[in-house]
């Protein structure tokens, strides 16, 4: 019995590890992932390059609905300046409240459909490289009717409703497989760290939707592809999210169905040689998982 409450602290230690600084981490394949809630630029300096929605950023400019959503094909990156938009109060956001509906905009709709700015943006220079990707957003119509346009091919499409959400959350995860294929092909220099902020809950998608996209996405890239990043960094701003995304990441790595096993494999009536395994060594096990 006591070795298996050792077992488990052992293995909940690594679960919780950094927690108090909202910073959680998880081992998968080689890759190390970092869960932070805090300001992505503060990543510039430790990482070769940081990647961000550019629908997200252009939030924060002043440009027109119909240029911005019919010149730019879903998934298409861009190699930018570094200079990142924040709001304000991006630096603190410890709120549990949802992000609202995307209107176009965010803040107030004209007849015109132009995006007004986000008032008071900050911009912030990091020492990286700075990548941004066009990713989907949905926009919210009257009568709670949800629409995603997009240009595929030279042609435009558009999907309301449930099909919305679906072929931008379809996209979504295409966007993930370009952006960590293109930052691993860069040819200018190695990119062996990368910070990036879930894509599409600032423009649209459902939070919850987004997070289960992109942790399944960027888990699936690094099983099938062992070694091309030492470290990715997820950015989020609210407590929720940091909640959400680390529950993600243990349900979808397959930390907990490890935990099960082993602690079923120490077992002294399991019948196994694992039981026999001296304490320490299982608990250097555990770390390895």
């Amino acid at each position: 019995m006591r070795k298996m409450i050792a077992l488990l602290a052992c293995i909940l230690s690594i679960c919780a590890h950094g927690m108090e600084n909202n910073c959680w981490s998880i081992t998968s394949y080689g890759t190390r992932i970092n869960l932070i809630k805090g300001d992505i630029t503060d990543a510039g300096d430790r990482v070769d390059a940081i990647i961000l929605g550019y629908h997200q950023q252009e939030k924060f400019r002043e440009f027109s609905l119909a240029r911005t959503m019919e010149a730019d094909h879903i998934g298409t990156m861009y190699i930018c300046e570094s200079n990142i938009y924040l709001n304000s109060n991006d630096y603190d956001s410890d709120s549990n409240d949802e992000y609202p509906l995307f209107t176009p905009g965010g803040y107030e709709v004209k007849e015109n459909f132009v995006y007004l700015p986000r008032k008071n943006p900050i911009k912030k220079k990091i020492e990286c490289q700075l990548f941004m990707i066009a990713e989907p957003c949905i926009k919210n119509l009257e009568h709670e009717v949800v629409s995603y346009y997009k240009l595929c091919d030279g042609r435009h499409f558009e999907n309301r409703g449930n099909e919305a959400l679906k072929e931008a959350l379809k996209d979504l995860d295409i966007c993930y497989q370009k952006l960590l294929n293109a930052t691993k092909n860069f040819k200018t220099r190695p990119i062996k760290k990368i910070s990036l902020s879930i894509l599409g809950v600032e423009v649209g998608v459902p939070w919850d939707k987004a997070g289960e996209v992109g942790v399944k996405a960027i888990l699936k890239f690094i099983k099938n592809n062992r070694g091309p990043y030492d470290c990715i960094e997820l950015f989020v701003k609210k407590r929720f999210e940091f909640s959400l995304y680390k529950l993600l990441l243990i349900k979808q790595s397959g930390l907990m169905d490890n935990i099960l096993l082993m602690y079923n494999a120490a077992r002294s009536d399991s019948g196994t040689n694992f039981a026999l395994l001296p304490r320490e060594l299982i608990g250097y096990i555990a770390q390895l998982i």
